[in-house]
């Protein structure tokens, strides 16, 4: 048997994204190809108006591919930031009522907790044992 056989591939979140966008728009796509084709008009007109279409849903679907995978990819920027320590990276324009914006604000807050109780930590560790705060540095 070979290794690959029995193995399921999975769509990247990117992939997943896009596909449920394209879905989203076939049925719209579909009734206005049809109409179009149904139309008594210049075939030059009709073909020029299909391929119009055709083209938006495309851009559509991979402008919403972008907006989800960029807003993860800060999202992502931000926790990555955090476990290392760098309180410098802020999520600009993120709006606080929005449940991806809220993630951004709640980083952001604990970026503003650590500088707030990192000298209260450092205090507390020298008073007690100067040489453990040497090994955390």
């Amino acid at each position: 048997m070979s290794p690959s056989r029995g193995k399921k591939t999975r769509l990247s979140y990117d992939a997943r994204v896009t596909w449920l966008a394209l879905a989203g728009g076939a049925p719209a796509v579909t009734f206005a190809v049809v109409a179009l084709w149904r139309w008594n008009a210049d075939p030059g007109v009709r073909m020029l108006l299909g391929v119009a279409v055709l083209v938006t849903w495309l851009i559509g679907a991979l402008a919403v591919r972008e907006r989800a995978t960029r807003s993860l990819q800060t999202l992502a920027n931000l926790v990555a930031a955090v476990r290392e320590g760098d309180t410098s990276i802020r999520a600009r324009g993120a709006d606080p009522y929005d449940s991806l914006g809220l993630a951004y604000h709640a980083y952001g807050d604990q970026d503003a907790a650590v500088l707030r109780l990192r000298p209260i930590a450092t205090a507390t560790l020298t008073a007690d044992d100067p040489a453990m705060y040497d090994d955390m540095v």
